[in-house]
């Protein structure tokens, strides 16, 4: 399993929990808050983090860093009325140069083989690290892919829900199986939630 924007563990806990026998590999680029992962994370033998992003092409990038950690991101913040939340969140507090790998470098190098699980929160930059797997996804590892989705503008060059949906179904056969409690903006309009793709394989045995 892959949690990809593990930021300080919550997630990453959880599964490891849940799935004590799978190996989990939680990637965090901030360093503050993938020390604190590292703490949370100490006491549990499955669990390996990485102190990089994911994203379409490996090496070095500008991470910005945010008031709310919460919202880093390799990508600027959108500009403009439309920002759906109080930009005050938004507003930057640094910029740091942070490893960055692609999915289909790192597993050819860590995890050559098998199913994948994973778990994605990546501040608007779900399009690269999909665009940076495509060898994974056209081999039909990836099982499982939950998501964070964004609906309005975020964060500019962003992937929004309709990208990632097109590039899984279309391009890599996954089925979409759930959409969960849509947020949103102080207008009322959706401006993300988080979503579930499934495999073939994997939709068929669910229960219906």
């Amino acid at each position: 399993m892959l949690d990809l924007g593990a930021h300080v563990g919550r997630t990453t806990e959880r599964f490891a929990d849940e799935l004590s026998d799978i190996p989990i590999h939680a990637f965090e680029p901030t360093p503050g808050s993938a020390a604190t992962l590292r703490q949370q994370v100490a006491g549990l033998r499955n669990v390996t983090v990485h102190e990089m992003a994911v994203a379409d092409r490996t090496g070095v990038l500008p991470l910005f860093l945010n008031r709310f950690d919460q919202t880093n991101s390799l990508l600027e913040n959108a500009q403009g009325p439309g920002h759906p939340v109080e930009i005050g969140v938004y507003d930057h507090v640094g910029q740091i140069d942070v490893r960055v790998t692609t999915l289909d470098d790192w597993c050819a190098a860590e995890l050559p083989t098998g199913d994948l699980v994973i778990k994605a929160d990546m501040q608007g930059c779900e399009g690269r690290m999909l665009a940076g797997g495509c060898r994974i996804l056209g081999d039909r590892r990836v099982a499982v892919l939950y998501s964070e989705v964004l609906f309005a503008p975020m964060y500019e060059g962003q992937a929004s829900f309709w990208d990632l949906h097109d590039t899984l179904t279309t391009k890599h056969g996954l089925a979409l199986w759930q959409i969960y409690p849509l947020q949103r903006d102080a207008t009322g309009r959706v401006a993300w939630s988080d979503a579930l793709w499934l495999r073939e394989d994997v939709l068929a045995s669910m229960p219906r």
